[in-house]
């Protein structure tokens, strides 16, 4: 009889050590999915951040709005190349433009001030919800050369 009683004591042992085993085991892992969360909650904060500097020209502007929208993205380009290239815009207006200071240089010099135009804004193709493109047309159609 003493036998039995020291395994049914060992055994409750052992089944109190794997639901305890268990308990810490389910703690971690929901630490761990909420740690994940709130790290990819401040890629998703970045990645706003980013774009906020886009977002207010999307849609009909000035061409004088949109220099400084050009000159934003010449320096934004300028301190992201060869250190963040995933963040480099390409900016077009009405098919002049590029990545290099040059190119958009001269897409800014094609944009008349009292003139408007559609900007319409492109997302990365890798789904991290950057914005990669910026193409700016005539509102009229036509070329910004007039």
């Amino acid at each position: 009889m003493e036998n039995a009683t020291k395994a049914l004591m060992i055994a409750g042992a052992v089944l109190i050590a794997i639901m305890i085993i268990g308990v810490g085991m389910m703690i971690f892992s929901s630490s761990n999915d909420m740690l994940n969360e709130s790290l990819s909650g401040m890629d998703k904060y970045a990645i706003d951040q980013f774009n906020n500097t886009f977002l207010p020209y999307e849609g009909t502007k000035k061409g004088s709005q949109l220099k400084q929208l050009i000159s934003d993205i010449i320096t934004l380009n300028a301190t992201n190349l060869g250190v963040n290239d995933y963040k480099i815009v390409t900016a077009t207006v009405d098919g002049t433009g590029g990545t290099t200071a040059e190119e958009l240089r001269n897409a800014r010099t094609a944009l008349v001030s009292g003139k408007n135009y559609n900007v319409t804004l492109g997302y990365d193709t890798n789904n991290s919800g950057l914005i990669t493109t910026v193409t700016i047309t005539s509102a009229d159609g036509g070329s910004s050369n007039t």
